[in-house]
This record gives C-alpha cells, sequence and structure tokens, in this order.
C-alpha cells in the first residue's frame, strides 16, 4: 500500500491521518490516528492512572522529601 499524506481518516476520531497506525491487535480495525493511539494505548495499559496518582501525591505516586523525616533538618 502506497500511503498517500492525508486521504485517510481516523477511525476512532475521523480526523485527517498524517502517520497510520494501527490497533488491530486490541480490536481496533482501520488506521487511527497518532492521538487516539496514545489515548488508547494509555487506556490499554493504565498509564494515565499511574501519573494521575503521582500528581495527586496519592500512595502509588509519592514523591518523597517532605515526608521522610530527618533529611535536611
Amino acid at each position: 500500500m502506497i500511503w498517500k499524506k492525508g486521504s485517510y481518516r481516523c477511525t476512532i476520531c475521523g480526523s485527517s491521518i498524517t502517520l497510520p497506525y494501527r490497533l488491530d491487535r486490541y480490536g481496533i480495525a482501520g488506521f487511527v490516528c497518532g492521538r487516539c493511539y496514545d489515548e488508547k494505548l494509555k487506556e490499554i495499559y493504565g498509564i494515565g492512572q499511574r501519573y494521575e496518582a503521582r500528581d495527586r501525591g496519592g500512595e502509588d505516586g509519592r514523591m518523597g522529601g517532605e515526608e521522610r523525616g530527618g533529611e535536611g533538618k
């Protein structure tokens, strides 16, 4: 297949595709754009949840420093 830039649309959002990605192994047929590819992989592997916990300072994503006690005193 010869890829013609902008000639295909994303299966998920319908935007024009500049670089095609495939998610066939995850049950999504056709081509997807880079944004949808990134979002779907984050959903599939739970990547976004890990970063959200870190940003909230939750138990899973604790950055340390303030609560370590004894450091810097």
